[in-house]
């Protein structure tokens, strides 16, 4: 009985532990001068999710477990 509990909660932390996001942040500057760029859009390709860089170029992006590819875009 004591293998078998043991089984499960080792089960259940494989599984928590194989389901959790991954943070990323970085900041995007100019290629031309290396000055910040602020309000850059950062998403998440084929989802919805994303976020804009603030005024100093910075961004925190949370990707899915499996990791993902970011996109950036810039208007201007």
């Amino acid at each position: 009985m004591k293998r078998l509990i043991l089984l499960i909660c080792a089960m259940l932390c494989a599984t928590t532990l194989s389901a959790q996001n991954i943070s990323i942040k970085g900041t995007v500057t100019s290629a031309d001068d290396a000055e910040p760029l602020a309000g850059v859009t950062v998403m998440v390709k084929g989802t919805f999710s994303g976020v804009s860089t603030d005024i100093d170029g910075k961004y925190q992006i949370t990707l899915p477990a499996g990791g993902g590819i970011l996109t950036f875009q810039y208007i201007g």
